[in-house]
């Protein structure tokens, strides 16, 4: 194509001096024209078509043509090489399409033409060899005919014969736009038809179906949208999500997506919002908006504040905290440095004279810190987070003299900790760069004939992240509390099941056992009749549980299954490197534990262990770890001797 148009801007010249030469030839060549020469210049002629008035060539009353249909041809091989000799003939003419073009099936970014074959002698020969046509296209109105000298497709046509439909495809096109377009045709010698009447057509919009299935849930703070699409369309750029605060609008994008979902967050709390989705297109066309939806987003309560501690001093108790910046749940706040008032709205500071007892009101503030005038005495704090919804649930308690209360719903299912203790918690010393808040909970689903009690405690950071195996630098301690009916022990439901005819047991038959991930463990623990809670002192989190068994009273007691395992591995990984036997001590006499070999030679002394009726050993004979091996332990106590055996296994 690109060839052809270029010997068409080469050959101007020469087709300038053949158009003078055709002019002089004319007369000649057309022998049977009459009325009006062929040369007049008040006259154009049209070869086999129209005229200026739109009238027929052939018939005109200004034209007349002779049985004769042709034209003197004069291009550069009727030349000779060593001189310009003109060679008199007669030459076909060669009709211009004078056909209205047709659209079929448009798209938005091209369409469909379709044309019949014009011909030779008056439109009754087949093109020659070498013809094409050329299609010019334009999204504007330009004088008719467009200039020839710039087409957007060429379409080679040798030997089609006339009346055949011609079908070319046009694209790259724009969407939604009307075009012009003309056609004409050209020979292999560059000679060109007459340029055919304009015709136009419009791409189409690319339009999709609009979402019907648009569906919006509530979410804390926010409304989680969710649709369908199957086809969005070649088009396609993304989705608008529209919203408005009214059902009719106004609507603005608050965000785009490619994807079938859109969660948008920081809402406000029990105001209504308004959507619809929308398709864009790459042109900056836009899709039928879908259906409206409307939620209404909701919050939660607050975290507790976290880092809570007390310092201590005359008269005084200096209360600090961390900001909150999290939901009960553990979700973070959208806005934590400046959190609304569905977030969080401050904090409210209680002061007690027992940690059981209902509290005082002291003051509600934003500050991170509270300074109470104790006179004193002592005080149990508590503080609350806050927000529209209302204020946290259970919270840790603190007293003036700086100790640390983490309560269950019932408050005296508890984790007592000193206020060196807490140190661990707070983020300048955990290691993990957030406070540590100890999350604590009953477990009733747990509650049957015997076990009356049961609680879990377990250690998230930030309030959000569950630390596993929380190793804790000093002995904690636990309490789980029990209920009684007629002076006896019942599940802390308070209800006594059927199977309780008579009573389950004394209140001295009670014992805690701690899941260590594998089975239940015997720990036994202290009993306070009066206060009517099993205590004892821990070096883990977990699952604690209170059940009813049977004690012996006055000298200690031990069993096989209070061994930590019956296999150790003393090789430094920190994993099962010691053993540990606990064993239950009322009196708290006094106890031995040895390890000896096989043969019964003595090995090592057994050691208390930091929490109290415990013994361990550690895997170690005379500073050297052991070898691998069956060992036999050896407790005494009261004048009662137990054995059994442990493997170590490196």
């Amino acid at each position: 194509m690109q060839a052809l148009v270029q010997a068409w801007a080469e050959g101007g010249i020469r087709r300038a001096v053949g158009m003078l030469v055709w002019a002089g030839l004319l007369l000649f060549a057309c022998s049977a024209a009459r009325a009006h020469t062929a040369d007049s210049a008040q006259y154009i002629l049209y070869p086999a078509g129209d005229d200026v008035a739109g009238q027929d060539g052939a018939t005109s009353a200004e034209y007349e043509l002779g049985d004769a249909v042709g034209e003197a041809v004069a291009n550069e091989r009727m030349f000779s090489p060593s001189a310009y000799q003109v060679a008199f003939g007669l030459r076909q003419l060669m009709a211009y399409p004078n056909v209205t073009v047709a659209t079929a099936t448009p798209t938005p970014e091209g369409a469909t033409l379709v044309w019949d074959t014009p011909g030779y002698d008056g439109a009754t020969g087949s093109l020659m060899p070498g013809t094409s046509f050329f299609v010019v296209v334009a999204s504007y109105t330009v004088p008719n005919p467009f200039v020839t000298d710039n087409y957007t497709v060429a379409v080679a046509t040798s030997g089609q014969n006339p009346g055949a439909s011609v079908t070319v495809s046009l694209g790259e096109l724009v969407e939604g736009t009307t075009y012009f377009l003309h056609i004409w045709t050209a020979d292999a010698d560059g000679n060109l038809s007459f340029i055919s009447e304009r015709s136009t057509f419009t791409t189409l919009t690319e339009l999709i179906a609009a979402i019907s299935d648009l569906a919006a849930a509530a979410g804390l703070r926010r409304a989680i949208l969710t649709w369908t699409h199957p086809n969005p369309g070649s088009k396609f750029r993304h989705y608008r999500v529209l919203r408005s605060n009214n059902a009719t609008g106004p609507f603005t994008v608050v965000s785009t997506t490619t994807a079938l979902g859109f969660t948008d967050r920081n809402l406000t709390a029990y105001a209504s919002y308004f959507y619809r989705i929308q398709g864009e297109f790459t042109t900056g066309s836009f899709g039928t908006p879908s259906v409206t939806v409307s939620t209404v987003a909701h919050t939660y309560k607050p975290l507790e504040p976290l880092g809570f501690n007390v310092t201590p001093a005359p008269n005084q108790a200096q209360l600090a905290w961390s900001p909150t910046a999290r939901f009960g749940d553990g979700s973070p706040f959208d806005n934590p440095s400046a959190p609304p008032a569905d977030e969080l709205q401050g904090y409210r500071v209680f002061r007690a004279t027992d940690a059981c007892v209902a509290p005082t009101f002291l003051a509600s503030t934003t500050a991170v810190g509270y300074t109470d005038n104790t006179g004193g005495n002592n005080y149990y704090y508590r503080v609350e987070s806050y927000n529209i919804l209302g204020s946290t649930g259970t919270t840790q308690l603190v007293d003036s003299l700086g100790m640390s209360y983490f309560g269950t719903d019932d408050c005296y299912t508890r984790v007592v900790m000193s206020n060196k203790q807490t140190e661990m918690f707070l983020a300048a010393n955990n290691g993990y760069g957030k406070d540590i808040q100890l999350v604590r909970r009953r477990r009733p689903q747990d509650v049957n004939e015997t076990v009356l009690q049961s609680a879990e405690f377990r250690a998230f950071v930030d309030g959000a992240t569950e630390v596993k195996d929380f190793r804790l630098p000093a002995p904690i301690t636990i309490e789980l509390h029990y209920q009684t009916a007629g002076g006896s022990p019942v599940p802390s439901t308070g209800a006594i099941p059927t199977a309780f005819a008579t009573p389950l047991a004394s209140q001295q038959d009670l014992g805690i056992f701690w899941d260590n991930g594998i089975e239940f463990k015997k720990l036994y623990g202290k009993i306070d009749t009066q206060g009517q809670v099993v205590r004892i002192d821990a070096m883990n989190f977990g699952v604690y549980q209170l059940r009813a068994m049977f004690r012996e009273q006055g000298a200690p007691t031990f069993d096989s299954s209070n061994l930590s395992s019956r296999v150790i591995t003393p090789n430094g990984d920190g994993l099962n490197d010691v053993l540990i036997i606990t064993f239950d001590n009322p009196t708290n006499s006094s106890v031995r534990g040895r390890i000896r070999d096989i043969s019964g030679r003595v090995v090592a002394e057994m050691k208390p262990a930091l929490v109290a009726n415990t013994l361990t050993w550690d895997g170690m004979m005379n500073g050297a770890r052991v070898n691998n091996g069956v060992y036999l332990y050896e407790i005494e106590a009261s004048g009662k001797r137990y054995n059994g055996t442990v493997v170590a296994a490196r």
